[in-house]
């Protein structure tokens, strides 16, 4: 196990593991492939009467954000290669905006290729530089202070299929996440190790049976804790008609935690039901999803967190130049072992119009509520207007 107090990639590590994988993913079918990037552009300016959701003498701010986007991708037959690359950067101003300014840049990488018509390797990849001001948003709720996280999210797998319904996928997992001075957060760097295998099995045109199995390794180099444990999960996913699909998947997860209490380090085991089930609509003007499970997933406490969370999500056409929607989230959490288990309520609800000027431009109003119990409660509204260039995609050939 890597122990450091940085993280193991960033921008400049993440660059030419891109190019690896274009070279290694897109390489011996360029013929007729072409490059497509799609750039954007958004200005946002937001008021918010409670940024850090502070019990106590909440400031208000004014943020002003700018953010680029690009997506680039390449495609053949046999090969997808997709990046997606997104920067941000806010000032702000008001009674509640010392040390808030600064910039996030959040990096996606895809990539997959078919080696024969029964195998084809892949690499997905993520990394992110970001503040504890919207990653802890809803693990666990540290929002009082800004300070820089990085996290670095590596999975290559591999896929075989065994017969025309039936495949097996095997993956391995490498998290990291540091943090900038965590500990007067009550937060910890952390690794993450897991090995898995998924088996899937097409039942029919409409259903296909899944399960995933396990292991890892969750250990915080400045954390006496550590973590092994083993999960298995068996679903279902259904389309029942063109417009309408969903899933349901149960598990379970058991394992052992080393904990450190009053200087004596002693062995706790680990035993958590999972479940998650989800539906997804199409409407004629829209799209109607919802999921609702309890997960069991790190957090910055160097700990597993069990967290019990709804999210829906609706996306609505007003008329041919007008949308609406609306994202809520409602969740309660807790740190599945340690001698201090923080619980958390939280809950966000935000509508928001968009209006689409030209092909090109749009506007956006919106509205956010937030409101959490850690254990006091604090609530929050943000009130925000934004403006949003699309260029056209831009295609080149090889």
């Amino acid at each position: 196990m890597l122990r450091h107090s940085k993280t193991l990639f960033s921008v400049s590590t993440f660059r030419p593991l891109s190019f690896l994988c274009l070279a290694v993913f897109g390489a011996g079918d360029a013929v007729g492939a072409n490059w497509t990037v799609t750039p954007s552009l958004q200005l946002t300016v937001d008021y918010d009467d409670n940024v850090r959701l502070e019990t106590v003498s909440p400031g208000s701010v004014v943020e002003t954000t700018i953010i680029p986007e690009a997506s680039i991708n390449r495609s053949t037959e046999r090969s997808d290669v997709t990046i997606d690359a997104t920067g941000s950067y806010a000032t702000f101003s008001g009674s509640g905006s010392q040390d808030l300014d600064g910039g996030d840049v959040i990096l996606d990488l895809s990539a997959y290729r078919d080696n024969s018509e029964r195998t084809r390797i892949g690499l997905d990849g993520e990394y992110i530089r970001d503040s504890t001001l919207t990653s802890e948003l809803e693990t666990t709720g540290e929002v009082q202070e800004r300070r820089r996280r990085d996290f670095a999210f590596i999975m290559p797998y591999w896929t075989y299929a065994i017969s025309e319904s039936s495949s097996i996928k095997f993956g391995y997992e490498y998290t990291d996440v540091s943090y900038d001075n965590p500990t007067s957060l009550n937060l910890f760097d952390y690794d993450l190790n897991a090995l898995s295998a998924t088996l899937t099995r097409q039942a029919s045109e409409e259903t296909e049976f899944f399960g995933t199995l396990e292991g890892a390794r969750l250990e915080a180099p400045d954390k006496p804790e550590k973590n092994d444990y083993g999960s298995l999960e068996l679903g279902v996913t259904r389309r029942f008609s063109p417009t309408l699909s969903g899933f349901v998947a149960v598990g379970g997860l058991s394992g052992d935690a080393d904990v450190a209490s009053n200087g004596v380090r002693m062995s706790k085991d680990i035993s958590e039901g999972l479940f998650r089930a989800g539906i997804n609509r199409k409407i004629p003007v829209g799209e109607l999803s919802a999921e609702i499970g309890r997960y069991v997933e790190p957090s910055g406490r160097g700990l597993l967190r069990r967290t019990d969370r709804i999210r829906v999500r609706l996306k609505r056409r007003l008329s041919p130049t007008t949308t609406f929607t609306l994202t809520a989230v409602i969740l309660e959490g807790q740190d599945v072992v340690g001698t201090d288990r923080i619980e958390r309520e939280f809950y966000s609800i935000k509508p928001k119009i968009s209006w689409l000027v030209t092909p090109t431009w749009s506007l956006e109003g919106a509205y956010r509520y937030r409101d959490q119990n850690s254990p006091e409660n604090a609530d929050s509204n943000t009130v925000g207007i934004g403006v949003v260039y699309v260029w056209p995609r831009i295609t080149a050939s090889p």
